[in-house]
Formats: structure tokens, C-alpha cells, sequence
């Protein structure tokens, strides 16, 4: 079991609809030259930033997942899609009312959509952190520090990872990546959807959820209003007609 199967909505409140789809990276030359074909320039260009062709080809096919998990939505194909960035760089799509995240890691990678609300997403390969403590006391706020602290010391690079891939798939939502600092706001840990919140504790209008996408990995969704109901598919590229 992933994790995913029992991701329901809150009675509390009519919930959100997204789709998390689980992409795996490492794919056939021919998946990749697909691929890449479907990139723009632009796309391409930031592909050979990456210093090894595992990188570069891992770049590839997340975000040719992207488009191919859109364009099944929009009923395109994924060549045609264009895309555009918002005001702090949030990735959109031009012309097309469908909101959507991608976040990789790895040979991993989560594709958020949905038609309802804003989305942000984020996953990370758990590795272990010598200074779990050192990070969380700069990034995290008193309360999250305190739980992280409590955790066993076997538990503290998983729940450090959930905790950031929490922190981070709500900035990814709002569209603000690290332009706003982490200990900002927090998202305490706990079954089911979390309300995103200030220091305070007030809830900012905001849910997030913890994925387990694969073993060893931590993940999360959040979506802007008070509940969140994910179906969650694996991108499969054969299955393109």
C-alpha cells in the first residue's frame, strides 16, 4: 500500500478534487525521445543545465509527463500546450483554466492537477540528514521544531522530509516558492488534511496532505480551501493514443 488509498475528504467541508500522479523517471530512450520532443526551446534549454545526462534525461520526462498529463485532460497533444509564469514565476498554463504542479526528485516525480482550485506539490527522496535539528530550528516554526524534536532519533530524517515536503507544496500553491520564509506558517503533523496556518495557529484558508508516493519517499499536496479528495494515478506513456 502507497499511502494514497485512503486519501478522502473531510466531511467538515465540500472538498477540493485533485489528482496526484506518480511518475517515475528512469524510462526507455524512446520514452525519453518522446519526450523531449514535446518540449519548447525554452524547456530545452534549461535541460542541459543539468551536469549529467541522467539529470538532463530525468528533466525531460518529468516535464514531458507534465504536458502528456495535461494534454489527456485538455484533449491536446502535449507538443501544443504553452505555458507562462505568474507573478512570483508559478508556472500556468496559457490560455486554459486548469491549475497544476509538478515537483521531482530523484528518479521520482508527483504531477498535482486539478480543475477546482489552486494546487501545489512536492516530493523528496528521504535521505538521512546528520543535522535535522540545525535545519528545522532556522526553517521551522517553535511548534514544528518541538514535535520534530520529540520524534525518535531513527524517525527524524523521515519526519523532517514531511515536514519540508509539507512546507514546500503549499509555497508551490500560493505561487511564492521560497520568496516567503518557511517558519512563516506551519503545518503540523496528524492523519488526513492538515490546515495550513501562521505561527499563531490561525488557519490561513489552506489544506495540506502527506503522501508516502513510494517507499523512502515523503510527499505532499496542498490546495487552496479546507479539504482535499486525491485520486492517484501512475503516468503510464504507453497508454497515449
Amino acid at each position: 500500500m502507497t499511502g494514497f488509498e485512503h486519501l478522502t475528504g473531510s466531511a467538515r467541508a465540500s472538498p477540493v478534487s485533485v489528482a496526484v500522479w506518480r511518475v517515475e523517471l528512469d524510462q526507455p530512450a524512446e520514452v525519453t525521445g518522446a519526450a523531449r520532443a514535446w518540449l519548447s526551446p525554452d524547456e530545452l534549454e534549461r535541460a542541459e543545465l543539468f551536469a549529467t545526462p541522467q539529470g538532463r534525461d530525468r528533466y525531460v520526462v518529468a516535464h514531458g509527463a507534465l504536458r502528456d498529463i495535461l494534454a489527456r485532460y485538455l484533449i491536446r497533444a502535449p507538443g501544443e500546450l504553452r505555458f507562462r509564469r505568474g507573478m512570483h514565476g508559478k508556472p500556468m498554463l496559457e490560455g486554459e483554466e486548469l491549475a497544476f504542479s509538478l515537483a521531482h526528485s530523484g528518479p521520482y516525480a508527483l504531477v498535482a492537477v486539478s480543475r477546482r482550485a489552486e494546487v501545489g506539490v512536492d516530493v523528496e527522496v528521504v535521505t538521512d540528514r546528520p543535522e535535522p535539528l540545525f535545519f528545522a530550528g532556522r526553517f521551522f516554526t517553535p511548534a514544528e521544531f518541538e514535535d520534530l524534536r520529540s520524534s525518535p532519533l531513527e524517525e527524524r530524517s523521515r519526519v523532517f522530509f514531511e515536514y519540508w515536503t509539507r512546507k514546500e507544496s503549499y509555497l508551490k500553491a500560493i505561487g511564492m516558492g521560497l520568496d516567503q520564509p518557511l517558519e512563516t506558517f506551519q503545518v503540523l503533523a496528524g492523519s488526513g488534511d492538515r490546515p495550513v496556518c501562521d505561527q499563531g495557529g490561525n488557519p490561513l484558508g489552506w489544506t495540506a496532505r502527506d503522501l508516502r508516493p513510494w517507499a523512502g519517499v515523503a510527499g505532499a499536496v496542498a490546495v487552496r480551501g479546507l479539504s482535499v479528495v486525491a485520486r492517484c494515478p501512475t503516468w503510464r506513456p504507453e497508454e497515449r493514443t
